[in-house]
């Protein structure tokens, strides 16, 4: 089985931008999880918030194609996982070694994480970590420079504005997604590659 690379994927070489990949490749995974927007319907479905919902679809439809050129899929990585005894795949298998560990790291905070909860919202999560990783923290951002183009700020309070007078469970859904992403991030900034690779 082959998998079709990204037409300009951005290889990293710093441990820190391998990272910033992993966060990349968990982000694209997450946005595939509401192909069809149903989620961010729901929240702006008043109409007072028509040109939100709009401006808010539009960016993700940007960031869907920014992903597909410039990042791999998780399924590229699964495969690789499953299959990395096979002679041609064992030494890609060791290349892309760090990028699954750093990707596992996200995958488990994750599942820990929502363990006892029903209700998120996967495209205000990307927004979020995208804004706390690459923005606040500034990572990375001269290797993936596509990220520069979004606004977060006014992205993010887009959703704040529109959850605002719905009710307290979608209110705390907004708090626990900004909760998850900074878990996340301190996760992914805590992982030791070293310790790994002696295990």
């Amino acid at each position: 089985m082959q998998f079709k690379q990204p037409a300009k994927r951005l290889k990293p070489k710093l441990l820190r931008e391998i990272k910033s990949e992993a966060l990349l490749v968990f982000c694209k995974q997450l946005l595939m999880l509401d192909t069809d927007g149903l989620v961010v319907k729901a929240i702006f479905s008043d109409k007072r918030f028509h040109k939100e919902s709009a401006f808010i679809r539009k960016n993700i439809n940007h960031i869907k194609e920014d992903f597909r050129t410039h990042i791999i899929d998780q399924q590229y990585l699964d495969y690789l996982i499953i299959n990395h005894k096979k002679k041609n795949l064992h030494n890609t298998f060791k290349r892309e070694l760090p990028l699954i560990y750093y990707g596992d790291i996200l995958s488990q905070t994750l599942e820990k994480q929502m363990k006892n909860k029903q209700k998120w919202i996967p495209e205000f999560l990307v927004f979020s970590l995208l804004s706390e990783w690459f923005i606040e923290e500034n990572n990375s951002m001269k290797l993936f420079n596509f990220i520069k183009q979004y606004q977060y700020v006014e992205i993010l309070s887009m959703y704040e504005k529109a959850t605002f007078k719905n009710d307290d469970n979608t209110k705390l859904t907004i708090k626990d997604m900004y909760n998850l992403s900074s878990n996340l991030v301190l996760n992914l900034k805590k992982a030791k590659l070293q310790k790994f690779l002696k295990v």
